[in-house]
């Protein structure tokens, strides 16, 4: 278990170092509103198909259960960085400048 928090805490952390970076940038106003339209439209995406892709636990052994608790760990961790990783990149290329 403790493996797993760590590779959770190294993914959280590279989140936050490019948010650090967004932090230095110098941007000016500009029209936000069609990226803020798409970046809704990718989450309500990663939402759904999030829960699509979702397999029941394996509950019949102790062993079966780690690693579907550990797949779906990682694949619901996986469409929530997507969010977060494609409002960078609007931020990077299509943000205020």
């Amino acid at each position: 278990m403790c493996l797993l928090r760590q590779v959770m805490e190294s993914f959280s952390l590279a989140l936050v170092l490019v948010g650090v970076v967004l932090v230095f940038m110098k941007t000016k106003g500009g029209d936000v509103f069609p990226w803020l339209v798409i970046l809704v439209a990718v989450a309500i995406l990663s939402v759904v198909i999030s829960r699509r892709c979702e397999r029941p636990l394996d509950c019949a052994s102790a062993k079966g259960l780690a690693g579907s608790y550990r797949s779906r760990f990682f694949l619901r961790f996986a469409f929530a960085e997507s969010v977060a990783l494609v409002a960078f990149v609007f931020a990077f290329s299509g943000g205020p400048k």
